[in-house]
């Protein structure tokens, strides 16, 4: 554990102090926690689904199966469903390319499609830009003729936000919310305690939430109920006060935006915005507090107030247990978690200590989290798949799926529960390989086998660790197959009677089978 803490620095900057003496102080917090804290089971699971990234940072998709995984480094790469091969969609990393990614912090930092991406081809990267470190926000379409390639020939930058002096507090979020406009989270400018001062002045995008409607042809427009500026115009800035916001996201359901904002020495916290839609231009930009506010706490600074009504988080937490970095994640909107479907659950990490968490809002407003799991690793940043599904990136290059503990629901025609007659025979045809119409009535056609009995019996033992249980010579479907499904979904024997199964899309039954164990 003390390894992981001390592999990474992205927090230490701030301080300017050695690795030594910073391995040391985690080294006491963690001794000192061994004396009083029980361990907890873990409440979810991780499941690895791709690996070989070089430091992941972002996670997005584009309304479809694909997962495009962002790397610090510059690349944009795609994880299709079955397949082992990731291939390049964007890359501007390496000399050639635009991003600047020599600093722990800098690099291709975020990804977000538009929402009519299907339809329009184009897409939205957020990176620091050689030489000098400025943040780019940039346009870019897909090839024409591979819809696995981006056109690296397109790319138009809309907006540059200087970022002088410092490498540090970047941001780096870039979703669209459901109005259509595109939201950009911007560091403050870095150093500890916002040296400059950015997050609460007006003249400088460091250190704000952005809204931009970029669906014009080319180059962007401020909404007009955007809150007004110094020039009494309405400007890009929604929000101020905010120091390094890591990772946004928009519950896909209610339209809430969530922001995780790291700290500086004491405090984690998370922001909540509304769905932003006032009839006209408010006079004054929202306030999120930094620095003269960490969290729910005050913040010693010299800083200028800007006197605008700060806004509370909605939670935070301190560092006494070694939580340093807060990863912002996702509200949950999947249907395969089960410990995750009931009440308001976000789900949020910490990178330093590798914990996550699930937030749940209580009737009176309240906020309170309980740990779901421990990883042995850095959780880097989060991301959500067209059915709201989250998944988690391990620093070190690992794509990992949030899973249940309690397994998977095996109600795979979506009839509404499991059915043996239906979903069990489903599941049977998709163990034995066999096509959707199969099984019907408890019979196996042996004509839609895998070429007959003793290919069936290869390709079970070489896939499902032996399923050779009821002491004949053979596997078959109705012997050893409904005997093995029996014992994966604990019924007895007696319950899985012939009967007519509809068919299901073989992709929602890999899905469902995901999840079990020793698939």
């Amino acid at each position: 554990m003390i390894a992981k803490h001390c592999a990474l620095r992205r927090w230490f900057d701030d301080f300017g102090v050695g690795r030594a003496r910073v391995c040391a102080a985690l080294t006491a917090i963690a001794v000192s926690a061994a004396a009083f804290t029980t361990p907890v089971a873990a409440e979810v699971r991780v499941k690895p689904i791709a690996t070989g990234f070089s430091v992941p940072v972002d996670i997005a998709n584009a309304g479809d199966e694909r997962l495009f995984i962002v790397e610090k480094t510059g690349r944009i790469r795609i994880i299709q469903r079955g397949s082992t091969t990731y291939s390049n969609f964007l890359d501007l990393s390496g000399t050639a390319g635009p991003v600047l990614s020599s600093s722990s912090e800098q690099g291709l930092l975020g990804l977000a499609f538009a929402p009519n991406y299907a339809n329009t081809g184009r897409f939205y990267v957020y990176y620091t830009r050689k030489p000098d470190g400025a943040i780019n926000i940039a346009r870019y379409t897909v090839s024409a003729g591979d819809s696995n390639v981006a056109d690296s020939g397109s790319a138009e930058v809309l907006l540059t936000i200087p970022h002088p002096g410092r490498t540090n507090h970047n941001g780096g979020g870039l979703r669209f919310g459901s109005d259509g406009m595109l939201y950009i989270a911007v560091g403050d400018g870095g150093g500890g305690g916002d040296p400059d001062c950015n997050a609460q002045t007006r003249s400088t995008f460091l250190g704000k939430l952005l809204r931009i409607d970029v669906s014009a042809a080319s180059g962007y427009t401020v909404p007009s109920n955007n809150p007004l500026g110094l020039d009494s115009q309405p400007s890009a800035i929604l929000a101020l006060g905010l120091r390094n916001p890591w990772r946004i996201s928009f519950d896909r359901v209610n339209g809430d935006l969530y922001i995780g904002d790291v700290g500086q020495g004491d405090h984690e916290e998370v922001n909540l915005l509304a769905p932003y839609a006032p009839a006209s231009s408010p006079t004054v930009p929202l306030n999120y507090g930094w620095p003269q506010r960490e969290g729910l706490s005050p913040f010693g600074t010299s800083c200028a107030d800007s006197l605008i009504t700060r806004i509370d988080p909605i939670f935070d937490y301190d560092h006494s247990s070694g939580d340093l970095s807060i990863t912002g994640g996702y509200r949950y909107r999947g249907a395969r978690v089960q410990e995750l479907l009931s009440s308001t659950q976000y789900v949020y990490a910490d990178f330093v200590s590798g914990r996550l968490w699930a937030a749940t809002r209580a009737q009176n407003g309240s906020w309170s989290s309980r740990l779901l799991l421990d990883a042995p690793f850095n959780i880097s940043t989060f991301g959500e798949d067209n059915n709201g599904e989250v998944y988690l990136a391990d620093y070190s290059g690992t794509i990992n799926r949030i899973t249940s503990t309690l397994g998977p629901s095996l109600d795979i025609d979506l009839s509404g529960g499991f059915a043996a007659a239906t979903d069990g025979l489903l599941l049977l045809r998709y163990l034995l390989g066999l096509r959707g119409d199969a099984l019907i009535s408890g019979a196996v056609d042996p004509n839609a086998q895998r070429g007959g009995a003793t290919d069936i019996a290869t390709y079970l033992s070489t896939n499902l660790a032996y399923f050779e249980v009821d002491g004949a010579p053979n596997v078959t479907a109705l012997g050893d197959g409904l005997i093995a499904l029996r014992y994966l979904l604990n019924v007895p024997n007696s319950a899985l009677l012939q009967g007519t199964a509809a068919a299901t899309a073989a992709n929602l039954i890999r899905a469902k089978l995901d999840d079990l164990k020793p698939f």
